[in-house]
């Protein structure tokens, strides 16, 4: 492993997200929550075309996924 991935762990799962391959924010997430439950341990919320104020909206929503998928781990 190279200094540039020092802080992922071995065999971890990273999602990119784009929300143009899912119908609406909400699919997004519902489709992200299902990526947490089949494994993936990193999400990069990527969403370049969002302005700041969504793109912290959806950033707070995902944040409530992930800490629900922590307490399940």
């Amino acid at each position: 492993m190279t200094a540039r991935f020092s802080g992922f762990k071995e065999r971890e799962l990273c999602l990119v997200t784009d929300r143009g391959l899912c119908n609406g924010e909400r699919d997004l997430l519902d489709r992200l929550a299902g990526a947490l439950a089949g494994g993936v341990t990193v999400i990069q919320l990527r969403e370049k075309d969002l302005p700041a104020k969504k793109i912290l909206t959806l950033a707070r929503a995902l944040r409530t996924l992930t800490k629900r998928s922590e307490e399940h781990t």
